[in-house]
């Protein structure tokens, strides 16, 4: 009966070892899960802002471009008027 009853206790004690083990494995594994995807959200979420503020400065780099050549041909515009005006001036005066 002794036998028996080691190779029952024996069964018993692996089996439990087994189960604790592995449900502190299942935790520990559910932790590290987490914090990957978490850093993994993280790094997704600069990435994202990064993008877009880097398209925001090139679109706005583009939109400021515009606006420069167009305010330098109005200068050039008024310019030139100042001039004809500074001549009808000379002409009548």
């Amino acid at each position: 009966m002794e036998p028996w009853l080691s190779v029952v206790g024996g069964g018993l004690a692996a089996a439990l070892l087994t189960i604790g083990f592995s449900v502190w494995w299942d935790r520990k594994k559910q932790a590290l899960v987490e914090d990957w995807e978490f850093r993994r959200y993280h790094a997704n979420q600069v990435h994202f802002a990064t993008v877009g503020l880097m398209e925001v400065y090139f679109a706005a780099k583009t939109e400021i471009y515009f606006l420069m050549c167009t305010l330098e041909t109005l200068l050039g515009v008024l310019n030139q008027l100042a001039a004809q005006a500074d001549a009808i001036v000379r002409q009548q005066g």
